[in-house]
């Protein structure tokens, strides 16, 4: 988990900023940052982030809000021709989201929602 937010500061992703530096909707308008944590086999904790972009689909179009992704044709093609050469592939893009470039400004809230237990409603 520590590695994960090492990076976002190492690769220089995010400008920390005190909410009552944002405007109301700044604040209104910030995206959650979400962590997903696993434990691996080996006892250590890893922790995946990603922002909640479903709040930005009211005000932006859906080509806005996508990703650029290739297409499932090339991708086939791709891995057929890899498999015809007999070629072992591994694709991994450590941060991907952090190494892409941003034109926008986007506020992310980091709310504490962790609990011992199940069941148990998070703390905003």
């Amino acid at each position: 988990m520590a590695t994960e937010l090492r990076q976002l500061h190492v690769r220089d992703v995010l400008d920390p900023k005190k909410s009552s530096e944002l405007t109301a909707q700044e604040r209104a308008s910030a995206l959650t940052y979400l962590m997903f944590l696993k434990e691996k086999r080996t006892g250590e904790v890893k922790g995946r982030g990603c922002a909640d972009y479903r709040p930005q689909w009211d005000y932006m179009t859906k080509k806005e809000n996508s990703a650029p992704t290739v297409s499932i044709e090339a991708w086939l093609l791709s891995v057929t021709i890899d498999a015809m050469e007999e070629r072992d592939i591994a694709i991994d893009i450590p941060g991907a989201f952090m190494q892409a470039d941003m034109n926008d400004t986007v506020h992310h809230t980091n709310r504490s929602c962790f609990s011992e237990h199940q069941g148990a409603k998070p703390r905003h």
